[in-house]
C-alpha cells in the first residue's frame, strides 16, 4: 500500500478532544482524528491546541504509518473515518 498524503489542514477539534485531519490514500480522501491523549503521550502539553498541532506535525511520520495500517486493515469508524488512540501509535 502506498504511503498516505496528508492534507494541508489539521485543526484542533475541541468537541472530540484531539486533532482532525485528512489524508489521501489510493486517490481516496479519508477523514482522520488523533486523540489528545495519544498526542500527549507523544510529547504534547495537554493544556493548549498549539502544542497539540506542533506535536501532530512533529510526529506526522508515525501518525501517517498508523493511519496507513488502519486503512490497510479496514479499521474504519462507522462514519468511514480513521480514529487514532494511544494504543494505535505504540503497536
Amino acid at each position: 500500500m502506498p504511503p498516505v498524503a496528508f492534507s494541508d489542514k489539521a485543526v484542533v477539534d475541541i468537541d472530540r478532544g484531539g486533532i482532525a485531519f485528512a489524508v489521501t490514500s489510493d486517490e481516496r480522501c479519508v477523514a482522520c482524528f488523533v486523540s489528545q491523549e495519544a498526542l500527549c503521550d507523544l510529547g504534547a502539553s495537554d493544556i493548549d491546541g498549539i502544542s497539540l498541532i506542533g506535536t501532530f506535525h512533529a510526529r506526522q511520520r508515525l501518525i501517517g504509518s498508523a493511519v496507513k495500517d488502519k486503512i490497510a486493515d479496514g479499521a474504519f469508524e462507522p462514519d468511514g473515518s480513521v480514529a487514532l488512540h494511544i494504543v494505535d501509535l505504540w503497536m
